[in-house]
């Protein structure tokens, strides 16, 4: 097959996220023999699509990445004019939500017209449904499109039109079982073959926790969050929660924060921000750690759930998402809290109870290994488009 994907940023600098995901799959796609290209921007980050990367055509890994620049970027005011849009889906005018689409970005109208004039592809794949990229190329490569929404439960969803977007593809392929029941909830899709895929996970060949508590700089037992740093992520309430739980409870455990910081910390005894995390050193601290807590209520797939449990550490996740939620109820794996006094109850448990601590990470290795293996992921995936290359006119 002739594939092309469609991502708003793309490379190995970008840790996680949509562009990660893309990223994945496209290597290992053409890793099998597929020719696959890339359309994206010359944007490294997703706050300002400021154009850091030249344009133009490069290799990665087997895949021909061409970028496009992007034309403006994101304004100081931007949060204004999403109160404006997104405090009220149902009231915004179409012309208020596709303005809103520019300035969220990321705006590069060549990519779409590139799109536009390449026909040759057999299908055209996009990677999460929010940004300017997929909206406008969607239309582009009406007939032989392929969407991977990455969607949850938030705000930007309920806008009307996504409602258009999304019945433009021709399938669906979604990370998890809570996502697909989601957007089919969400949107009229009757008829729209699609595809539970995952995502394959894949481990070093050894991780050296030791080597871990001296980058780290921990001793004693550690609770690790692994991600950004950002409000929409759960942080606030983290912190709060174990401040109050050390007060509670002495401190015989500390939080190690790791990843890019968007929102400060404040500097709160027993909490340390350490930044990113290479990818060895993430697998090192996932296996020194005693417990991943995970306190994001919306995720499409939460993949740093899974690498936790290929670890062997248990995990402690929100109770308000549904998708890590059910992957710790498939796994019986992890423990979920809604308010503090069960976020104190299952911290309480996990460490206390050695043997209980032991079993969930186990049963979450297990789970992993059952339906993550990249090979399994793969193959399933390139069924699913083969099938849906042979419905084309």
């Amino acid at each position: 097959m002739r594939l092309a994907y469609v991502v708003q940023r793309y490379g190995p600098q970008i840790r996680g996220g949509a562009e990660a995901h893309c990223r994945d799959f496209a290597t290992r796609v053409a890793a099998r023999g597929h020719n696959v290209e890339v359309f994206t921007t010359c944007a490294n980050d997703y706050r300002t699509w400021r154009n850091e990367l030249p344009a133009g055509r490069s290799e990665d890994e087997g895949v021909l990445v061409t970028r496009f620049p992007v034309v403006a970027e994101r304004p100081a005011d931007f949060d204004v004019l999403c109160d404006e849009v997104l405090s009220r889906p149902s009231q915004a005018s179409m012309d208020l939500q596709e303005h809103w689409m520019r300035v969220q970005g990321p705006e590069a109208p060549e990519l779409v017209e590139a799109l536009r004039s390449s026909g040759d592809f057999d299908l055209v794949v996009f990677v999460t449904y929010l940004y300017y990229t997929t909206y406008f190329g969607l239309s582009a490569a009406k007939g032989r499109a392929v969407l991977h929404p990455t969607a949850h439960d938030e705000a930007p969803i309920y806008l009307s039109m996504f409602e258009e977007m999304f019945a433009l593809p021709e399938a669906l392929v979604f990370l998890t079982e809570e996502e697909r029941e989601f957007v089919r909830h969400r949107f009229e899709l009757d008829g729209m073959p699609d595809l539970v895929s995952g995502i394959g996970i894949e481990a070093p060949d050894e991780a050296e926790p030791e080597r871990a508590r001296k980058r780290l700089g921990v001793d004693g037992p550690f609770a690790l969050y692994v991600g950004r740093l950002d409000p929409q992520k759960g942080i606030d309430e983290l912190c709060s929660f174990f401040s109050t739980y050390r007060e509670r409870r002495g401190p015989p455990i500390d939080l190690v924060l790791a990843g890019d910081v968007v929102s400060e910390v404040p500097d709160t005894e027993g909490i340390s921000v350490v930044g990113p995390l290479t990818d060895q050193e993430k697998w090192d601290a996932l296996a020194a750690a005693s417990v991943l807590v995970h306190p994001s209520r919306h995720e499409s797939f939460a993949l740093i759930l899974l690498e936790a449990w290929t670890a062997g550490t248990p995990a402690i996740v929100s109770g308000f998402c549904d998708v890590t939620v059910g992957h710790s109820r498939r796994a019986n794996g992890g423990l979920w809290y809604r308010t503090y006094a069960e976020f104190e109850a299952c911290m309480d448990r996990v460490l206390a109870d050695e043997s209980l601590a032991s079993a969930l990470g186990s049963q979450g290795r297990r789970y992993v290994e059952s339906n993550y293996d990249w090979d399994v992921v793969i193959d399933r995936y390139l069924m699913f488009l083969e099938q849906v290359r042979a419905r084309r006119p």
